[in-house]
């Protein structure tokens, strides 16, 4: 096991046991150190002192269940994890399983005239924003196409834009929206 001690710089050096007692050169300040002496193998030996786990204890064991006596008649009443009673039941008659309600569309109907003014102010303000922003659309699609045509190009995306607000302009003035 090597020695090891402080040299007067603070450095912790580690020599070698064949070394002990002499003097070695320092390689961080190269002052010279005097390693001390070894020190003796301790006679005794080092026991941990904790302590070894209980032994387990022997497991008790209870009493056989005896085995049950196969009947035909009790077969009905043990079924163990298998099928639960009221589909172990219905086994033998088949009868079609429920399905989920489909959505039914109702109707139109008539309204009273109070809705019926109500559902036309909501169409009319369809039809107006579909007629402003058709206008819109128009009027940046048609910019774009405006400076691509000064710059001699031609933009597909004021194009666009400008039949997009046209058919949104049509639409909208046409009173019918594609939502409904």
């Amino acid at each position: 096991m090597p020695i090891m001690f402080d040299c007067g710089c603070g450095k912790t050096l580690r020599v070698p046991d064949q070394h002990a007692g002499k003097h070695v050169k320092c390689p961080a300040c190269n002052g010279v150190a005097a390693v001390p002496a070894a020190e003796p193998e301790p006679t005794f030996e080092i026991v941990d002192d904790t302590a070894a786990p209980p032994a387990p204890s022997p497991k008790v064991r209870g009493k056989p269940v005896p085995a049950r006596v196969n009947d035909d008649d009790d077969d009905e009443d043990r079924r163990g994890y298998g099928v639960s009673k009221s589909r172990y039941e219905d086994d033998e008659e088949e009868r079609p399983r429920p399905r989920k309600k489909k959505k039914k569309i109702k109707a139109a109907r008539s309204f009273p005239r109070d809705d019926y003014d109500r559902m036309e102010n909501t169409n009319s303000t369809s039809a107006i924003r579909e007629i402003v922003g058709g206008v819109i659309l128009m009027v940046i699609g048609g910019g774009l196409f405006a400076l691509a045509w000064a710059n001699d190009r031609i933009s597909i995306y004021g194009i666009v834009l400008f039949v997009g607000g046209l058919i949104a302009l049509l639409k909208g003035l046409a009173g019918g929206s594609g939502d409904a």
